[in-house]
């Protein structure tokens, strides 16, 4: 059997529908940039370089990131890696925490204490929950509320339980602070419109970040002599704690132990402080509860927050422990100094 054309011409018009230029070598043979033989007759030529066969030109293409295989001709790259084909390339993607689908194209990126968190852009758009402020699916509350499923798998709703956690909290931080409770401190389990009425009564605006408030109100009597008050008088006196249902019950703890220093300041340290350090103070003794029930890694959400009050407070008030040590700051509380 005859062929038509000469086996060399076939060969060098299959390389030409593949799309690499195709040279015949002249009277001073170059060398294949590979193999390093001299080429005779015709041969490729890509980038520059040349190669004698097809086979040596396939040896300088990248390895996949992926499955390791040498990439074909045509193949994709991200950054310093190459995949030989997009579904390989997809395996790398990263998915939305929620739907678990690849993310391409467009999606949201939220900084969290625990890092980075991805989502596409439909279940970014989702409801926040109320306790950890991401974004979810769940449930709704009677009072309003969104309560995402990861929050809502041991939520503290009932009142009994609620108390117990309170009391096991206040124990806590009584032994932290080293100081025993210095009044009956009363504990209401809350939903969003009793919160929002106690915080109406305190001179507060609500805010849906309020997880708990702690409500102090006194009445006395100023005894005179000789038209000189020499005595204050307490008639009564009313301290209170109320913290939102349904937090998971790492949230609150939290939220408990905070509102809990409240209280030791108001009858350590008065209110002579601004509002940055009382709360930073409350902040601060809830991180110590954290780390007292084994939860350290909740304390990250405190040192990263960027709010003034909250956030920086918090950050004042932990520098100046940890120069001073936690009874230094105590006692400067106690004595109305400044934080310096």
């Amino acid at each position: 059997m005859k062929f038509p054309v000469s086996i060399p011409f076939l060969v060098g018009w299959l390389f030409c529908l593949a799309g690499f230029p195709v040279t015949t070598a002249g009277a001073a043979a170059p060398e294949c940039t590979v193999c390093g033989t001299a080429i005779r007759g015709r041969y490729l030529t890509a980038n520059g370089k040349d190669y004698c066969s097809e086979r040596c030109l396939a040896r300088t293409r990248p390895l996949c990131s992926v499955c390791k295989r040498r990439c074909g001709p045509e193949y994709l790259t991200s950054g310093d890696r190459a995949f030989c084909s997009r579904h390989c390339l997809e395996k790398t993607l990263p998915v939305c925490r929620i739907c678990g689908s690849k993310l391409t194209g467009t999606y949201r990126k939220l900084l969290t204490p625990d890092g980075e968190l991805l989502y596409c852009n439909e279940c970014a758009a989702l409801p926040r929950c109320f306790a950890c402020r991401l974004p979810g699916r769940g449930t709704s509350l009677p009072d309003g509320r969104r309560l995402c499923a990861d929050c809502g798998r041991a939520p503290v709703t009932d009142r009994g339980e609620a108390g117990k956690i309170f009391e096991q909290t206040r124990t806590l931080v009584s032994r932290l602070l080293g100081d025993a409770p210095s009044c009956r401190l009363q504990f209401f389990l809350a939903d969003r419109p009793l919160l929002q009425r106690r915080l109406a009564e305190s001179g507060r605006k609500w805010s849906d970040e309020e997880l708990g408030l702690y409500h102090f109100e006194q009445n006395s009597r100023i005894l005179y002599r000789n038209d000189r008050p020499v005595e204050e008088r307490v008639l009564n006196r009313r301290c209170a704690v109320y913290v939102l249902d349904y937090l998971p019950r790492e949230r609150f703890i939290e939220s408990c132990a905070h509102e809990i220093a409240h209280d030791w300041m108001q009858h350590h340290a008065g209110a002579r402080y601004p509002e940055e350090i009382r709360e930073g103070f409350a902040e601060y003794v809830a991180a110590l509860a954290d780390r007292a029930s084994g939860r350290p890694e909740m304390v990250r959400r405190m040192e990263s927050n960027p709010d003034p009050i909250y956030g920086g407070g918090y950050r004042k008030v932990a520098a100046y422990a940890q120069r001073y040590g936690l009874n230094g700051l105590l006692n400067t509380l106690r004595q109305g100094k400044p934080l310096r």
